[in-house]
Parts: structure tokens; sequence; C-alpha cells
């Protein structure tokens, strides 16, 4: 495989993965940055780290059955960390909950690629 081919297979495995995402944080309400905090007064970034925790202990201890499930559940946990700290760093203030949440990803999707081509 050439680096053209990767970079566009790379590409098409990102926007799947960015759809999954969206798909899951529409079906959960946004709970990663928006907890309800009614069990645990924990940080948003403290909970997504122990929902990475436990996501790494289901792939230690689970079935190959639930592995790559487990494995792609882990994956979206690192990138909603990595988003949770770019928006620490893009946008300090707290997103209203009405922002259009397509908007902002892309937001930051811009943000990151003006950082890298800085680079």
């Amino acid at each position: 495989m050439n680096k053209k081919h990767f970079k566009h297979a790379l590409h098409q495995v990102i926007v799947e993965f960015e759809q999954f995402l969206l798909m899951k944080n529409d079906a959960y309400g946004n709970s990663a940055f928006e907890p309800l905090n009614k069990f645990s007064q924990a940080s948003p970034l403290e909970q997504i780290r122990i929902r990475k925790d436990d996501k790494l202990k289901k792939m230690i201890k689970g079935q190959n059955l639930e592995l790559e499930d487990a494995a792609e559940d882990f994956c979206g946990y690192h990138f909603l960390e990595k988003v949770y700290q770019r928006l620490a760093q893009v946008r300090p203030r707290e997103v209203d909950e009405n922002e259009d949440r397509a908007a902002l990803f892309k937001e930051i999707r811009e943000s990151i690629e003006e950082t890298e081509g800085g680079k």
C-alpha cells in the first residue's frame, strides 16, 4: 500500500469513527461532557478516564465476542478525552447546551487542522 492509499483509507476510517462517536454522543445525551452527577461529583474528564479503565478491564477479562466492541468503545473514550482536552484549550468557556454539536466538532476539527498546518 502506498502513502496515497494509506491516507485515503485512514481518512475513511476516521470519518466512520467520527460518525460512530456522534451517534453514541446523541444516544447518551452528551453525558460524557455533561454528566448528571447524581452519584458522582467527578469531573467529566475524570469520568471519561474511569470509563477507559472499565473498558480496559473488560478487554483484559472479556470474551472474544465482546473484545472488538470493548476495544472500539475504549478508542471512543480515548477520543472523547482528547476532545475534552482540546475544548479546554480552544474553548475555555462552557459549551452552551443548545449549541449545535456538529458545528462544535467542525470548529474543533478546523482548529486542529490549523494547528497541524502551522507545524
